[in-house]
């Protein structure tokens, strides 16, 4: 996700749930094929859109994108296994000292909150 336009649907629009280490706003393929103004937009969509927001407040640039990095490394595994069109992803100052597994467990703990894995698949970890 790039366009900021994308960035503040998925902001206004999303479900939010969030922890330590990280926000997730996620907006579901139902909610988007239900808004009569989006249709269009979800036709176009050939796979589900992730977004990344990664403030200053999490450190310096080598500390942001290393988060950064891991966030997309982490989702790459997870996304085939989520029912959403738009995803984002904001990074809690925390994060910047979480290990791999410890954003891994944020990341499902928050999409199970929220209902996101296809066929109802839950995911303790």
């Amino acid at each position: 996700m790039r366009r900021s336009q994308d960035f503040k649907y998925t902001l206004k629009n999303g479900s939010r749930t969030g922890n330590a280490y990280v926000v997730v706003h996620a907006l579901p393929v139902q909610k988007i094929q239900a808004d009569p103004n989006q249709v269009g937009l979800f036709a176009q969509l050939e796979q589900p859109k992730v977004g990344f927001i990664v403030s200053k407040r999490v450190g310096n640039a080598v500390v942001r994108k290393r988060v950064t990095r891991q966030l997309k490394h982490l989702m790459r595994e997870l996304l085939p296994q989520l029912n959403v069109s738009f995803l984002v992803i904001r990074a809690n100052s925390a994060a910047a000292d979480a290990s791999y597994p410890q954003l891994q467990q944020a990341l499902t703990k928050q999409f199970s909150q929220q209902k996101l894995w296809k066929n109802g698949i839950t995911v303790d970890k």
